[in-house]
């Protein structure tokens, strides 16, 4: 089977299935097959599990939305029964801890019609924003194999980049879905606190946790969110296509725990923000003060460390030995040390001063509905550099807040320098109003053009008609592929784009159209906006997206609308 398919979000995946296009059986096999012919560089698996994925495929699956998908699970939370479980940790590895139940949120995703082929890497109990654990040795960011993919989401994050699957499991407690979707360039959303289902009791421990999932598209961790959200939530796909208002944002590009943050961080930002104030809204430099208080950062790291050394009993506990130093590394075991220094009423104290200082929030709440920040303070760290020297806290300068609040929050890619690493931004919410999909969804097509901007290889180029209705694309340039293992190709591309070398999908534009004229005119059209041209190569292809979006059927309209972040929509004049 053609690689190409790797290039198509979850849900065209999901699409072509329910059409009888593709059967589950060849999703996972291709899949399988890219695990393992990228993993022995990128170093994303610690647990397959293919001859499970392969007789779930052939068998009855569930008819949820995302039926005969391939998925990843990140080996912390989220356990299946009878398969091995260890969190990055070496003493969990070395008994081969198996789990002895499901946990909810596993349950979700599979009655989604998921299929899950196995478990990502991530730091040893998911405890730093990066994801090198000792157990299971380094995981590398598919942009720059020198560099981490952040945390601790890592394993899950670089399997999604380098599109080993469309998605794959996450969760958050400081930073863990938005941290590595922005060393990834991916799309990580972060669930407002209690609105998906808990993947074990203890989640409820600190109220910083939440699951989710790393994604290429809107509308893929829009759709995830409601597959996994607890019953009676409000579905939050519909929101995607919705038009948005006229948005009062809040832009701020110093960290909030005072770390410094790199110029291009901060533009992405600023460009972000523009790019919502071209759209009507309104921008002020400004961010809610509390989160900024040193005290508040102070609590919170420890509660995060008595959580840590909890998680620890707990483990000691089912494996009926005292898990110690010689256990654990270096950076968890102070973790450990500082929750089990902490007494009773310091605790309490520290929990008091996270609800006081979210609710001297509210006000600012009040005057805006939105706040723009980087997602990270940096680019991501060398592997080995995080605990050598690494200035604390750069990874959740900004993000850690969003979790102590509880309130929702998205990384968005927006941004590539020179050093060819993506930068996204960080979009918080006040968590009530539904636009903030549609907030999303437009961030993410106007980031198209500040990627071609920066010289990067476009989502689309050319569109030419294939089996299936399914098209290639092509960008001209001569340029290094930065994804690991990716296959490149000279291609003449009707004579007119001749060094094609760098293959992509437009289906990151209009996944799941099934008429390739439309596709070809639009694509056309966009060509001619992107790269200047003052005529088209066949102007009997080209037409006015208005004229475009009249010939598609509501259907396909709504499968183009931009839940892929380029490409066009209906009110386009």
């Amino acid at each position: 089977m053609d690689d190409f398919l790797t290039e198509l979000d979850l849900t065209a995946q999901a699409e072509l299935v329910r059409t009888d296009q593709v059967q589950p059986r060849e999703l996972v096999e291709q899949a399988i097959e890219r695990i393992e012919r990228l993993d022995p560089v990128l170093n994303v698996m610690v647990h397959r599990q293919y001859e499970r994925a392969l007789t779930d495929a052939t068998a009855a699956l569930p008819d949820g939305p995302f039926r005969g998908v391939p998925f990843l699970f990140k080996d912390y939370r989220c356990r299946e029964a009878g398969e091995p479980y260890s969190m990055g940790m070496r003493a969990l590895r070395d008994i081969g801890f198996r789990a002895s139940s499901d946990a909810p949120l596993a349950l979700a995703f599979r009655a989604a019609g998921l299929i899950p082929l196995g478990r990502t890497n991530t730091p040893e109990l998911a405890s730093v924003g990066t994801c090198e654990p000792v157990a299971y040795g380094p995981t590398h960011n598919p942009w720059d194999l020198e560099r981490t993919p952040g945390g601790s989401s890592g394993g899950s994050a670089a399997a999604v980049a380098a599109r080993l699957v469309a998605g794959a499991h996450a969760n958050d407690i400081s930073g863990s879905i938005r941290i590595p979707s922005g060393h990834c360039g991916l799309v990580g959303l972060k669930p407002s606190r209690g609105r998906a289902i808990a993947s074990i009791a203890s989640d409820a421990r600190t109220g910083m946790n939440t699951e989710g999932a790393v994604t290429r598209t809107v509308r893929d961790a829009a759709a995830l969110l409601d597959a996994i959200s607890v019953p009676g939530s409000q579905p939050l796909l519909p929101a995607v296509a919705r038009e948005l208002p006229a948005l009062r944002i809040g832009l701020w590009t110093h960290a909030f725990n005072g770390s410094t943050v790199d110029a291009g961080n901060a533009e992405a930002a600023e460009h972000c923000a523009s790019l919502l104030e071209g759209l009507g809204g309104s921008v002020e430099i400004s961010a809610p003060t509390p989160l900024s208080d040193p005290a508040f950062w102070k609590a919170a790291a420890t509660v995060l460390a008595v959580n840590l050394a909890t998680e620890v009993e707990t483990w000691s506990a089912k494996i009926g030995r005292s898990l110690g130093e010689d256990d654990l590394e270096a950076t968890t075991w102070r973790m450990v040390t500082t929750g089990r220094a902490t007494t009773a009423v310091e605790l309490l104290a520290a929990m008091s001063a996270l609800i006081e200082h979210t609710e001297a929030t509210e006000p600012w709440w009040q005057r805006f509905d939105v706040l723009i920040t980087p997602t990270t303070a940096g680019p991501p760290t060398l592997l080995g550099d995080y605990t050598k020297g690494y200035e604390s806290g750069r990874g959740s300068a900004f993000t850690r807040p969003f979790n102590v609040t509880g309130q929702p929050a998205v990384s968005i890619p927006l941004g590539w320098p020179d050093d060819g690493l993506p930068v996204t931004v960080w979009i918080g919410e006040s968590g009530g109003p539904r636009w903030r999909a549609a907030v999303r969804r437009r961030i993410a097509r106007d980031a198209f053009h500040a990627w071609t901007a920066a010289g990067v290889p476009e989502r689309f180029m050319f569109v030419s008609d294939s089996a299936n209705a399914m098209v290639h694309v092509l960008w001209r340039r001569q340029l290094p592929d930065r994804r690991a293992g990716q296959v490149t190709r000279q291609t003449d591309a009707q004579g007119w784009l001749r060094s094609a070398v760098v293959e992509l999908s437009v289906r990151n534009m209009l996944g799941g159209l099934q008429d390739t004229t439309t596709l070809r005119a639009v694509a056309l059209h966009e060509i001619g906006h992107v790269i200047g041209l003052e005529h088209s190569p066949d102007e009997r292809d080209i037409m006015a997206p208005w004229v475009v979006a009249r010939q598609i059927s509501e259907r396909d309209r709504a499968t183009a609308g931009a839940i892929y972040g380029v490409g066009f929509y209906e009110d386009d004049r």
